[in-house]
């Protein structure tokens, strides 16, 4: 008589109560025997996992890939969570049919946050290629669930470690319920984003994505909870779900294996089209970029006119995005001969908008030049016209008539004030224009003496931000006026602060022999 004496552990809430012990009646023969039948059986595992060990290989590489973009990139979450989603699975398939040398215990204390966090990464990609990042609520729920649920695996994977003196094997398995309860509420919230993406005009490959990922999870849900107790229940609902659908050779396939398999497929081209989505968009922005670029660099003249008596300087410094500045020196003719019109503004927004609305103001302000040359009335024309034509936006702007006598008569439209020898000139409060297409500007008259210098500038001048946060600040303007520079030492200055937006600034001195 041979007796044998098995170990079995403790059962956890979803074993099947046949876990341990034997499953057939033991083999007995010499030792050339028993070794020629585990090289037989080790073969035939080996072929029977050779689908799992291939898809292992695509999804580590997949998941190398990602993680190599990823800082690259530097800000494309995206590519965290495909990462997480591809290596998760692969580092658990493979404890488990690769034989690494490592216990039960670590191997489920690994297993159970590995799990939960592909489950997670999924959420977020869903969020991301669904187009939800937007929607506030959902992705803070997202959050919430996600650290309630890697909470609870971390926690119950911990159990594995617990000295079995601390409770009984039946109270070990109710802890197991406990956390099982917590996580697949938790991993139904993937459903409630898919919903919240049908919502949505959806191409053909993120509907294959929203659907299988809805099946994929739920199936996991629904075999996780029959799972639980069936020692007890005799449930075969699980039995069914993992039942061999077909085989090819030694590989079998189940349902789970294949919605699993559709999954990971339609992610890896939803991700593709996403990113060829995000690059032709790029493409596209660059262009109008470009495009407001060269606009801008028409409507702003690289060179002002000579006006007689006075000095002038001018200098445009454009930031990465385009901005909306722009100015403009009109030599007035006829009655007003001899004057010269100074216009000098910013439209809110940026790219390829802001560029074209400077363009209608250019326009605009040289067709009212011809009629009438008082600056508040070309600002109040100029409010009648881009009225309801900036998209909810607005226009600062300061126009200057200098007259031979050295007058200066001026009008302000909610523009930054001109400085004169150092000091900034009071202006009365005024709109912008664009918001009020029956409002009167008002006019301010002053002397301009020879000698006497005179600055205008836009708002990039003064909220300039170094890196530490701080703006370039009026007080730092002031004492920079008060040096007397040209435009392009007062606009270095500020560059060299910390550009953010574009700066424009014109200088004008009147000459002592004037």
């Amino acid at each position: 008589m041979i007796a044998i004496r098995v170990w079995t552990g403790p059962l956890g809430s979803s074993s099947a109560g046949e876990v341990g012990g034997l499953t057939r009646a033991p083999l007995i023969g010499d030792s050339h025997s028993v070794s020629a039948w585990i090289g037989t059986w080790n073969f035939g595992f080996l072929e029977g996992t050779l689908y799992n060990n291939a898809l292992n290989v695509l999804y580590f590489a997949v998941a190398l890939a990602g993680i190599l973009l990823w800082l690259r990139r530097g800000n494309e979450t995206l590519l965290l969570w495909f990462s997480i989603f591809a290596g998760a699975p692969a580092i658990w398939t493979s404890i488990f049919t690769m034989r690494i040398p490592i216990s039960s215990q670590f191997a489920q204390f690994i297993v159970q946050p590995l799990w939960q966090l592909r489950n997670v990464a999924l959420w977020f990609l869903l969020i991301d290629v669904l187009n939800l990042r937007g929607r506030r609520g959902l992705v803070r729920w997202a959050k919430i669930f996600a650290i309630a649920s890697l909470s609870a695996a971390f926690l119950d994977g911990c159990l594995m470690y617990a000295p079995s003196t601390w409770f009984s094997p039946n109270t070990g398995a109710w802890i197991d319920v406990f956390f099982t309860a917590l996580i697949n509420p938790c991993d139904l919230y993937l459903l409630v984003l898919v919903a919240f993406g049908f919502r949505q005009k959806l191409d053909s490959v993120r509907w294959v994505l929203a659907i299988s990922a809805s099946l994929s999870q739920l199936l996991t849900v629904v075999d996780a909870t029959a799972q639980q107790g069936q020692r007890f229940t005799h449930w075969t609902l699980s039995q069914k779900l993992n039942s061999t659908l077909f085989h090819i050779g030694p590989v079998y396939f189940t349902a789970q294996a294949l919605l699993d398999l559709l999954l990971f497929v339609s992610i890896v081209y939803a991700v593709y089209r996403y990113f060829s989505d995000q690059q032709r968009r790029k493409a596209v922005l660059e262009q109008e970029l470009q495009s407001a670029r060269e606009l801008q660099q028409v409507l702003i003249p690289e060179k002002p006119p000579t006006l007689p008596g006075y000095t002038i300087s001018t200098a445009f410094q454009p930031a990465l995005e385009v901005g909306g500045d722009f100015f403009q020196v009109i030599p007035l003719e006829g009655s007003a001969a001899g004057s010269t019109l100074i216009v000098l503004g910013d439209v809110s927004g940026k790219g390829l908008r802001a560029a074209m609305a400077v363009s209608l103001i250019v326009g605009a302000v040289r067709a009212l030049a011809e009629a009438t040359s008082r600056p508040a009335e070309i600002l109040a024309g100029l409010s009648r016209r881009l009225y309801g034509r900036l998209q909810g936006g607005f226009t600062t702007c300061l126009v200057l008539r200098l007259d031979p006598d050295g007058v200066c008569t001026i009008a302000c439209a909610g523009h930054p004030a001109p400085y004169l020898n150092g000091r900034e000139i009071e202006l009365p409060g005024a709109l912008p224009l664009g918001i009020d297409p029956a409002i009167a500007y008002e006019e301010v008259r002053l002397q301009i003496n020879p000698g006497d210098r005179f600055a205008l500038y836009t708002d990039g001048l003064l909220e300039a931000r170094a890196p530490s946060g701080e703006i370039f600040s009026f007080e730092r303007m002031q004492s920079l006026f008060a040096s007397h520079p040209d435009a392009a030492r007062a606009t270095e200055a500020a560059v060299a602060f910390g550009q953010e937006d574009d700066i424009t600034v014109l200088t004008l001195t009147r000459s002592l022999s004037a």
